[in-house]
């Protein structure tokens, strides 16, 4: 009696300790649309937050476009590139790097990675599916 008492103790906080889904997930890409399963884990209830890390390195590529080789009118050129900025590009850049300083964080340097729970992080996919499937093995 004693010995199953002991194992009913025990099994109560790995039981406890073991969920069938993520309460958050935190998805960092370098293409949006590249990320699948977002429905059926939202169906469950789970919290998805997908990061876009891209969109500062387009807009720097867009505001280094042959940028004068003087590093005085190079600057002035940038300058008012970024004063013709659009707000929807305003947003992105500042969206991105907010995402980028999240990635850091995590100490996240490749992507695509998955976070589950701000705990586990699993890199080189943005299938959601897959990405469950290695959180619950690793539980």
């Amino acid at each position: 009696m004693r010995i199953l008492a002991v194992s009913i103790f025990f099994a109560i906080p790995l039981y406890a300790q073991c969920a069938e889904w993520p309460a958050t997930v935190e998805v960092f890409v370098d293409t949006p649309s590249t990320v699948t399963w977002i429905a059926p884990l939202r169906a469950q209830g789970v919290e998805i937050e997908i990061f876009n890390v891209a969109s500062v390195k387009k807009i720097e590529l867009e505001l280094s476009r042959t940028l004068f080789d003087n590093e005085r009118n190079a600057t002035l050129q940038a300058q008012t590139r970024l004063a013709r900025l659009s707000s929807k590009a305003a947003i992105d850049i500042v969206t991105g790097a907010q995402a980028l300083y999240r990635a850091q964080g995590y100490g996240i340097e490749k992507f695509p990675a998955v976070v589950f729970d701000s705990k586990l992080i699993i890199y080189h996919t943005s299938n959601l599916r897959r990405a469950i499937a290695i959180w619950r093995r690793s539980q």
